[in-house]
């Protein structure tokens, strides 16, 4: 899920218009229930569509005001000649109803230029006003004029976003999805009129939320490791307070041996003092008595710490780390979609294969890492049983 702030889009609009910023105080909220924010890929797509049909969030009303050369380029099928374009040249009325009578709902005289573009994302045309109307239940085609007012702006540009459909039944948010700017642009504008500045828009937008999601995926991965080496740690601890021998105190009779050259621990009670050192027992003389205990055996050998418990504590801590770098695996795999802007699909068709299997393999590995491990050890194990 991205975050959006309505401050984010004074750097994508530095001149936008003081009374349209604040339209966007309940984006959050509604563009969440479009899904909007469901990746980076479909609020880049969003803006960028408002930002072009808003000339940078300047105006919310299409401006009609064209020169003869601005007809010729912006229609060329409509004002085929000079002649024509000088006829409607700066003539608002007249040019909206010859580009928009007589189509998208607009039967009758005057429909053009009342259903002209309006709002954030420029509604045009009696039936697109009608449509929106059905969803939001706003009486959008006896005064189309709300669909500039503060408080339904943002409301109707979201719900048209995400109703309006193209030929094969895809959304504005499924086009986006795929990254497809033309197919946005065509259920938005009809056409491809400025195409160019969309993308120069979208570029801008990639920049400043693709970087968010960036860094989201970092930090998702500082957080699995940390918790990878918490969760070592923690396995590694417990396993030595449940299986360790606890470590008989030192003989007065000696110096305490340093860590590096200690003998291992003595099999005597705790709380009894370590019988002090001695030679070998000989057949003429006996080993001296302890007090409190009975003489140990001539044949009696120091008892040494069971093999499996260090091995156990070993293999805790690297199932332990494993399990945390499979953790760490998946959290970086999922923001990884998102951070490349590639849903499920559209990455299955880049690698040629579902990139579920990745994580697949990734667990089947970890699984075969410790039956190896576990298999190894038990074979120490038997080694050391056959050894004694």
């Amino acid at each position: 899920m991205i975050t959006f702030d309505v401050e984010d889009l004074r750097k994508l609009a530095p001149g936008a218009h003081p009374d349209i910023l604040p339209l966007f105080a309940p984006a959050p909220v509604q563009f969440a229930q479009a899904g909007i924010l469901e990746n980076p890929n479909r609020l880049c797509h969003f803006t960028a569509q408002v930002m072009q049909e808003t000339g940078g969030l300047k105006s919310l009303h299409e401006n009609l005001h064209y020169t003869a050369a601005e007809l010729k380029s912006t229609w060329p099928h409509r004002f085929k000649t000079d002649d024509i374009a000088n006829e409607y040249a700066n003539q608002p009325e007249k040019i909206a109803d010859f580009v928009y009578g007589g189509r998208l709902g607009n039967t009758d005289p005057g429909d053009g230029y009342k259903y002209r573009g309006r709002g954030l994302l420029q509604l045009t045309g009696k039936d697109n006003y009608q449509r929106v109307e059905n969803v939001t239940k706003l009486p959008l085609v006896a005064d189309p004029d709300l669909v500039t007012r503060p408080e339904t702006a943002l409301q109707v540009a979201v719900l048209y976003w995400t109703n309006a459909r193209d030929g094969q039944g895809r959304s504005c948010n499924d086009l986006a999805d795929h990254d497809d700017i033309e197919g946005v642009t065509a259920l938005i504008n009809g056409g491809q009129i400025g195409i160019e500045g969309r993308k120069q828009y979208l570029d801008l937008a990639k920049k400043l939320w693709v970087a968010a999601a960036a860094a989201g995926v970092g930090a998702a991965a500082a957080g699995a490791a940390a918790a990878a080496s918490t969760g070592a740690s923690a396995s590694t601890t417990a396993a030595s307070e449940a299986g360790a021998a606890p470590a008989a105190p030192a003989s007065p009779a000696a110096p305490a041996a340093s860590p590096a050259t200690a003998s291992p621990p003595s099999a005597s009670a705790p709380g009894q003092p370590s019988p002090p050192a001695r030679s070998a027992p000989s057949a003429q003389t006996a080993p001296p008595a302890r007090t409190g205990a009975p003489a140990p055996s001539q044949s009696a050998a120091p008892a040494q710490p069971a093999p499996q418990q260090r091995g156990g504590t070993t293999l805790s801590a690297i199932v332990a780390f494993l399990a945390g770098a499979v953790a760490f695996v998946v959290a970086l795999f999922e923001k990884a979609f998102t951070w490349l802007k590639v849903e499920h699909a559209q990455l299955e068709t880049r690698l040629g294969f579902d990139p579920l299997w990745i994580v697949a393999g990734v667990f089947a590995l970890a699984i075969l890492i410790v039956i190896l491990i576990r298999a190894e050890h038990r074979g120490k194990l038997k080694k050391a049983a056959a050894g004694s």
